[in-house]
């Protein structure tokens, strides 16, 4: 009948309903657990709601905690800068005084240069003043030693000239001699010319003689001769010895005179003034020495304080900078006390276009000393956000659902106040103003309590320690 295959079709549909039905039955067990954990995370969910309210309140606190440490900083900042720029004017006097210690120490030591340079001098005069005193009495020896040796050649000298002068005086009478001989000759020759052999043979041993006799005549002119130039030579040597000794003599009596004027006394107190000059040199160098040391110390320890200093600063630069570092945390924990960290308030304000405005803590303007007394009244109205004006914003405030939220209105103006309520110690938003203008302010618990039954019902006295005190109630 052609029914196979709508039994087939059948069985593929009861099959994909069976399993339709098992992935429902899975559906049913998966939807009763993830129902089981939604019932969880709703709890934790609550939990989780419930740690960030007393979280938000956790950290409300803590920054107010660490607003009042800021505040304390600042003034422990301000004592510190003070002290820093005092040290530096110290740092300042002491490097001047170095300085000047520095220029005396400079001084000082020209003075000792030009000491030493006085005392070179006159160690120098003295060593000239003894060289040439030494050179003097050397000369003077060698003059002596000279004379000496020019008496002894003078003496040699005569001796030879006398003996020379025996020579001659002998060589005359052998000259008279032999003329006299020639003379008596000359008669017998001219007796015994007739016998020219005998007289020729005689003549010729007299010629042999005669030549014989000139031979001895030339040899005793030629020693003459020498003898008379080396006479000459001796009288040349004489001469110029006696120049010499002249010379000398004439030097010696120079240098006696000399010596007679360069009075040896005289040198001699000359040394001693110039040895009592080097010795008060010395001693004014001793002095100088022991003022030079004097200053080194003095410098050493102004060096030592300066370096006291310098640590003393550095010291103070770290705690500047710790203090620094302190007061940027504390600047980000003011940033969360007054609310301008993510949150629900926040990311509402950003919703509104108003995540950029200013909070009341930064356009307020309170006078020094009144700073805890304006943050104890406003509490949390301090982290408000300032608008130009919150009436505008009540039609979307519904949309709020959770966490803390303040507006104020941006309008500032004058109006009357009392002399001493906080709101005149403070400028800012009229809204803020208005709401401090109840709270009058004492300096003191005393000045508080003694003024307390002055006031309104619906007044309230503060002290500049943020002590609050009521008709019937304290707040501390």
């Amino acid at each position: 009948a052609g029914i196979s295959k709508y039994k087939e079709r059948r069985k593929e549909t009861e099959q994909r309903i069976r399993q339709a039905r098992e992935n429902l039955d899975r559906l049913n067990d998966v939807r009763e657990e993830v129902d089981k954990q939604l019932e969880h995370l709703k709890r934790q969910a609550r939990q989780a709601e419930q740690y960030q309210q007393f979280k938000e309140q956790q950290r409300i606190k803590e920054a107010q905690v660490r607003a009042l440490e800021c505040r304390q900083l600042d003034t422990e900042l301000a004592g510190l800068r003070d002290a820093i720029v005092n040290n530096e004017t110290l740092l300042e006097a002491k490097v001047a005084e170095q300085r000047q210690s520095e220029t005396q120490i400079e001084l000082c030591r020209e003075q000792q240069d030009e000491a030493n340079a006085r005392l070179a001098q006159t160690q120098a005069e003295n060593y000239r003043v003894g060289a040439e005193i030494s050179r003097i009495e050397q000369q003077i020896l060698h003059q002596r030693e000279l004379s000496e040796r020019l008496a002894r050649s003078h003496t040699e000298l005569a001796d030879q000239i006398a003996a020379l002068s025996e020579d001659i005086e002998q060589d005359g009478a052998r000259r008279e001699t032999l003329a006299q001989d020639i003379a008596d000759i000359e008669p017998r020759l001219s007796m015994l010319s007739g016998d020219d052999g005998e007289r020729q043979k005689a003549l010729a041993d007299i010629e042999v003689a005669l030549a014989q006799w000139q031979l001895r005549w030339d040899e005793h002119s030629r020693l003459r001769g020498e003898t008379t130039r080396a006479a000459e030579v001796e009288r040349t040597k004489i001469e110029y010895l006696d120049r010499q000794a002249f010379d000398a003599e004439r030097r010696r009596e120079a240098l006696s005179v000399e010596r007679a004027a360069l009075d040896v006394t005289v040198l001699a107190e000359a040394l001693e003034r110039m040895s009592a000059d080097h010795d008060m040199q010395r001693a004014g160098l001793d002095t100088l020495g022991d003022t030079l040391d004097e200053r080194k110390q003095t410098v050493q320890a102004t060096q030592e304080q300066q370096r006291g200093l310098q640590n003393a600063l550095a010291q103070l630069r770290n705690d500047g900078e710790t203090a620094r570092g302190r007061l940027a945390s504390l600047e980000t924990l003011q940033h969360a006390a007054l609310g301008q960290e993510q949150g629900a308030a926040q990311r509402w304000l950003a919703a509104q276009g108003l995540d950029h405005t200013q909070r009341l803590g930064e356009v307020l303007q309170v006078e020094a000393g009144w700073e805890t007394a304006v943050e104890t009244v406003l509490g949390q109205l301090i982290e408000a956000a300032v608008v130009d004006t919150s009436a505008q914003l009540l039609p979307v405030v519904a949309d709020f659902a959770e966490g803390h939220l303040a507006l104020v209105d941006a309008r500032t103006g004058d109006f009357e106040v009392a002399a001493d309520s906080l709101a005149s110690k403070v400028q800012g938003p009229v809204a803020a103003r208005r709401w401090l203008a109840s709270i009058r302010v004492a300096e003191g618990l005393d000045e508080a309590q003694s003024r307390l039954p002055t006031l309104a019902v619906h007044e309230a006295i503060i002290t500049r320690q943020g002590e609050w005190i009521g008709s019937g109630w304290l707040r501390l």
